[in-house]
């Protein structure tokens, strides 16, 4: 195994749902992650009929990471978002609608 990813939080009643992966290091940057999201987000979009895809990250996320967001719009940060070490951690907030995934 070299990764893995997953829809979660999937609220149909809403249309939305969220993303997570993950790559090993030795696998990174042979474009592994964009083609298992754009996986994802083709299922959620096509079969689950989610309008809105959400994708986190803490802000100290590397910008290589943030590359692979096929073209997640950046909406904001949550501030004290999640419990992190002992204390509270901000998220950034990505988000990609139904109509803006792009095909390669």
């Amino acid at each position: 195994m070299i990764g893995g990813g997953s829809l979660y939080a999937i609220e149909r009643g809403h249309g939305r749902a969220s993303v997570g992966y993950w790559v090993l290091p030795e696998a990174r940057g042979h474009g592994i992650a964009t083609h298992a999201v754009r996986l994802l987000a083709r299922h959620a979009f096509a079969k689950l009929e989610i309008a809105r895809l959400e994708l986190t990250w803490g802000p100290t996320t590397s910008l290589p990471a943030r590359r692979r967001a096929l073209r997640f719009t950046r909406e904001g940060v949550l501030r004290g978002h999640v419990p992190y070490r002992g204390g509270r951690r901000d998220t950034v907030m990505f988000s990609l609608l139904a109509g803006e995934l792009l095909t390669p």
